[in-house]
């Protein structure tokens, strides 16, 4: 995650650093929060489509949620290949 906060951080004036710097990882939180959040509605929700709850159902349940899960995860994948290689430049210290 470290070369993704420099790339965010990269677009911000020095004066707002800090700002930004505590707004990142809130946001990831929230991101996290509510990607674990979908991928259970979708086990409820391919469990409430079943009937009777057996441990086959779960299985079904739980598959359908990983393979949603790595959707998703091929997506930003995709997506991070769009991502600048670097917009500030480093200086050395």
């Amino acid at each position: 995650m470290a070369p993704f906060f420099d790339l965010v951080l990269s677009q911000v004036d020095h004066h707002e650093l800090g700002s930004a710097s505590g707004a990142l990882p809130a946001a990831q939180q929230i991101g996290a929060s509510t990607g674990i959040a979908l991928l259970g509605t979708i086990v409820f929700t391919v469990l409430g489509d079943l009937s009777p709850l057996t441990p086959h159902a779960y299985t079904h349940a739980t598959q359908a949620a990983v393979a949603a899960g790595a959707g998703l995860a091929l997506l930003a994948a995709i997506a991070s290949t769009q991502l600048p290689p670097r917009s500030r430049p480093t200086t050395p210290s």
